[in-house]
């Protein structure tokens, strides 16, 4: 079984919330994912290393820029196929709800 956590950012560095989901992934036992919109995803692995990431699924460019609630939920759906995510998790923001 796989997990995968949907990150938010602000100023180019997780969102404080996004501990809930991580800490929901850590106490997972089967492989962890994180999906990432973002062209500097070396930025965040400092923060994901507490909670046992293993894989960061990052989406770059355009599509990362440029928050577009269809073209994003396609993307994660086809991450989520892609890697047989058996589990997700991520926030109730106003981004993660689109």
């Amino acid at each position: 079984m796989k997990m995968g956590v949907f990150l938010e950012l602000k100023n180019g560095h997780l969102k404080k919330a996004v501990q809930g989901p991580l800490s929901v992934a850590a106490g997972f036992s089967g492989e962890r994912a994180a999906i990432l919109f973002s062209d500097h995803p070396e930025l965040v692995v400092p923060e994901l290393s507490p909670f046992g990431v293993q894989k960061i699924l990052q989406v770059s460019g355009e599509s990362a820029l440029d928050f577009q609630p269809d073209r994003y939920a396609i993307i994660v759906a086809e991450l989520i196929r892609t890697h047989q995510l058996t589990n997700f998790v991520g926030l109730s923001s106003a981004t993660g709800k689109d």
